[in-house]
């Protein structure tokens, strides 16, 4: 087995109809190679970096993966590489250094493109492996928050469930309206976090396709529906005034439209930092997964200690996730 670098514009066909073919064995996937250039390449490089685990016949039996963006660094613009769709194939695992040996391939070469520093969201079953033989560091668990507006189909409670969702629904319509009033009277401002992701046209590109739902106007906001598995959820992901600043009116304005849709249950994943009575942060401890966010610096001539509290970082699902 090989262990190669390349950018996405170097793909030869061969490369990409495995890389393909192997990701969604590993994940159950169905998604064709227009989805995955469009992601690779929607960024300010207009590509991104894979460290392939590949044969002599250029079989991609395994890949890291990190999309350059700019963001906000205590008020210098960095950029950052996202890491994602990281897979090897379950007949290739017999080596279990191979993961630290791409991602220890792909370092230097990430610091030599002005990539500072990387960030990611493993799922559970890797993150230690990424902590404890890679030594990512951990910077926090993200924050998920949650209006449960038809709740007997969200816990899921069987008896009486119809009378139930129509007491949350109705519940939370008062929360939704008292907060509709104070809006008029009043408008605060998230506090602004000191590492923030830069939204330019390329991240647009990059976050959102026909799958996603884009409102514009005075007050904008960015959400997409999603079936979970036992409910249907609407993803909040964004929500900004004409100043492209968060705030109470625009996060209001986001809630009325959403709340009008039929799903069981609204969900923003991220910090909110804005006083709100309607969404609901779910404890750490009764999460059904842990969002695990991790990073490593790159280059410390660029980014210092401060790049891994928790506390600085303005860090959701619009960052990383593709719902």
């Amino acid at each position: 087995m090989e262990i190669k670098v390349i950018t996405t514009d170097q793909f030869t066909k061969k490369q990409l109809d495995s890389f393909v073919r192997n990701f969604n064995l590993v994940f159950d996937k169905e998604f064709d190679e227009n989805y995955f250039l469009r992601k690779y390449t929607n960024n300010i490089y207009k590509k991104s970096f894979h460290c392939f685990y590949s044969d002599s016949n250029d079989e991609v039996w395994g890949s890291v993966n990190i999309i350059p963006f700019n963001y906000d660094y205590f008020g210098k613009i960095v950029v950052i590489g996202l890491v994602v769709d990281v897979f090897i194939h379950p007949g290739k695992r017999n080596d279990p250094l191979a993961l630290l040996k791409m991602y220890k391939t792909i370092k230097p070469i990430l610091k030599l493109n002005s990539i500072s520093a990387i960030v990611a969201v493993p799922n559970a079953l890797i993150h230690k492996y990424w902590k404890q033989v890679v030594k990512w560091h951990d910077i926090g668990i993200l924050e998920t928050w949650i209006i449960a507006q038809k709740i007997a189909n969200v816990l899921p409670i069987k008896t009486l469930s119809a009378l139930i969702n129509v007491i949350s629904l109705v519940g939370y319509r008062i929360l939704y309206l008292s907060c509709k009033v104070i809006s008029m009277f009043a408008n605060q401002s998230a506090k602004q976090r000191n590492i923030r992701l830069v939204k330019d046209d390329n991240f647009e590109n990059f976050r959102y396709s026909t799958d996603h739902f884009i409102i514009n106007g005075n007050i904008s906001y960015r959400y997409s529906v999603f079936n979970e598995e036992n409910y249907k959820v609407a993803y909040l992901l964004d929500f900004f005034s004409k100043k492209n600043k968060k705030d109470f009116k625009s996060l209001v304005f986001a809630l009325g439209k959403l709340m009008k849709l039929d799903v069981d249950a609204l969900i923003f994943i991220g910090s909110l930092n804005i006083f709100q009575v309607v969404f609901i942060k779910i404890p750490v401890k009764k999460l059904p997964r842990k969002l695990y966010f991790m990073g490593d610096i790159i280059d410390e001539r660029i980014i210092d200690e401060r790049f891994y509290e928790f506390t600085n970082w303005d860090f959701g699902l619009l960052n990383f996730d593709v719902r």
